[in-house]
């Protein structure tokens, strides 16, 4: 009978613990986002000026639990080089049709799975990625902090063949400049809660 009525009140604690952690809204706060290729010629890294995620995030005992929800837009015609070329920026906004598709997405389906370690989350999620007007499923590795100020730092880094998404990896100069088919994409993101 005893034992009957401790695992009882167990049940009920965990039950009460589980409903006091909700879903909260998070915006990123600040971010950094770098695209890393080759080329015939020389390597090259171009920068993302303008990404936002938001989403909808489940933080336990310091450390991220679920995400229920996220979205990440870029600009396409935010992507700038670091040498400020406008020249290799054109070549970069025409390359990825960003006239015609302004936005590159990507947006969370499901948690593939998880690794936690104190407030450090390692977590593969499935997201649609949408560039150039092609849709794909494909996996993203996130390395997740959770910081005193409850904020929420994910960064990692993705590689994608421009191919995969219908695009042609660009020529210059009559052939003699190829530019690669794979680019690395490396991201960083702080969140904050929405107020």
């Amino acid at each position: 009978m005893r034992t009957f009525f401790f695992y009882s009140l167990l049940l009920l604690f965990l039950s009460t613990q589980s409903a006091d952690v909700k879903a909260q809204f998070y915006h990123a706060k600040s971010y950094r986002m770098s695209i890393k290729g080759t080329s015939s010629y020389h390597d090259w890294t171009s920068d993302v000026k303008n990404v936002s995620l938001v989403g909808e995030f489940v933080i336990a005992n310091g450390a991220l639990e679920k995400i229920k929800k996220a979205t990440v837009l870029v600009l396409t015609k935010s992507i700038q080089s670091e040498q400020h070329s406008n020249l290799m920026d054109e070549r970069t906004h025409n390359t990825l049709k960003a006239d015609k598709y302004p936005s590159i997405t990507c947006e969370f389906i499901s948690i593939k799975s998880v690794q936690k370690e104190f407030n450090r989350t390692s977590m593969v999620i499935h997201g649609t990625l949408s560039l150039a007007g092609t849709s794909k499923v494909t996996d993203l590795l996130l390395n997740v902090i959770t910081n005193e100020k409850g904020e929420i730092v994910i960064s990692g880094e993705k590689k994608i063949k421009m191919s995969d998404y219908g695009i042609k990896p660009p020529v210059f100069m009559l052939g003699l400049l190829r530019v690669g088919d794979e680019v690395i994409i490396n991201y960083e993101v702080t969140l904050e809660p929405k107020r």
